[in-house]
């Protein structure tokens, strides 16, 4: 028998003949939310999924409802076991944030309401793919090789655009800061980019966020970052999600563009104690400068306190290669989807 555990919000759901078709295993979708446990295991497994609901919306749900047994995957809400609350709880946590902030921004995944059916989000469909599907599609174009050496470096000619994604992703985090929200945990596969001109990237929900309920007078509801989850994140040994820690994944997805990896693929020969040891050593996987090694080792040092600390340095960065920034966290006079034509 599935254990209990105490919700910490439970949004209202209509019943299932409001659904004007099932949600099938096989429909068209990417994942998002590694489980960054699995990576341990050489696997890639995640914890949500997007599904398409038309050519224009997604729907976001968590990826263990999706059963192979059952194609109408989504189930009844009090029939989940304890895993498929949490990832429950993470699409709730984002239809009740979107909702919260109210307001549009160009680097936050647009929101399109709930689903009738269950309260998930829906999402707008990105126009190109997310970001480590859109890495991993171009790496024999983007990266030196081999391509999985853990020397290998974004070239010269991609950097430009590694700089305006780093750009980009740090004003949609300062944009959720600035709503009390804390993301918490998030990665390269909530990273979605648009077909525009910019390569535009903005972030894909609040899965595992902490922020305040207004519902329930303010409320904090607590980060839901797995436990026993991979090393590499700030919280591996517990305690509080903090702006700080939004800006330690910063760090980690801005590594994760420069070399095409997760940071945590240099400690692969190593074992489980000793992985979970990493943070705690403050023991980081090198980056050079050129590459923005130091901005990425500040952030993992918590030497900064704010998003706009983190901005100013990366425009520092750029400026003193000749770029200059936009009002839109562009590079000026720069054609990113040109570099993939």
């Amino acid at each position: 028998m599935a254990r209990t555990k105490q919700r910490n919000i439970q949004l209202g759901t209509s019943p299932p003949d409001q659904r004007p078709g099932p949600v099938l295993k096989n429909q068209p979708g990417f994942p998002l939310g590694i489980d960054h446990e699995s990576i341990f295991w050489n696997e890639e497994k995640h914890r949500f999924r997007a599904i398409e609901l038309d050519a224009n919306s997604v729907l976001v749900l968590p990826e263990s409802l999706l059963s192979p047994k059952d194609p109408e995957d989504v189930r009844a809400m009090e029939t989940f076991d304890e895993d498929e609350w949490e990832g429950t709880e993470g699409c709730y946590k984002t239809t009740i944030i979107y909702e919260q902030i109210g307001e549009a921004h160009p680097h936050i995944v647009a929101f399109k309401g709930r689903d009738p059916w269950t309260s998930f989000p829906v999402l707008a469909k990105p126009s190109n793919l997310p970001l480590d599907a859109f890495m991993a599609k171009y790496k024999a174009t983007m990266y030196s090789a081999p391509h999985d050496a853990l020397a290998s470096r974004i070239l010269p000619s991609h950097r430009p655009v590694a700089y305006q994604w780093a750009l980009h992703l740090i004003d949609g985090i300062g944009f959720a800061h600035a709503h009390d929200v804390i993301l918490a945990d998030f990665d390269a596969s909530q990273c979605w980019l648009s077909s525009d001109p910019h390569l535009t990237l903005s972030l894909a929900g609040f899965l595992h966020a902490s922020f305040s309920y207004t519902v329930q007078r303010g409320r904090i509801i607590p980060a839901s970052v797995p436990s026993n989850r991979s090393i590499f994140h700030p919280l591996v040994d517990g305690g509080d999600a903090t702006k700080q820690t939004d800006l330690f994944m910063f760090g980690c997805v801005l590594f994760e563009i420069m070399t095409g990896f997760w940071p945590s693929k240099h400690f692969d020969s190593r074992s489980w104690d000793e992985r979970e040891a990493i943070v705690r050593r403050k023991e980081w996987p090198p980056l050079e400068d050129e590459f923005m090694g130091k901005i990425v080792r500040e952030c993992w040092n918590n030497q900064f306190d704010s998003t706009e600390q983190v901005t100013a340095a990366l425009v520092l960065f750029v400026q003193d290669l000749g770029w200059e920034v936009d009002e839109k966290s562009n590079l000026k006079d720069f054609d990113a989807a040109a570099l993939f034509s």
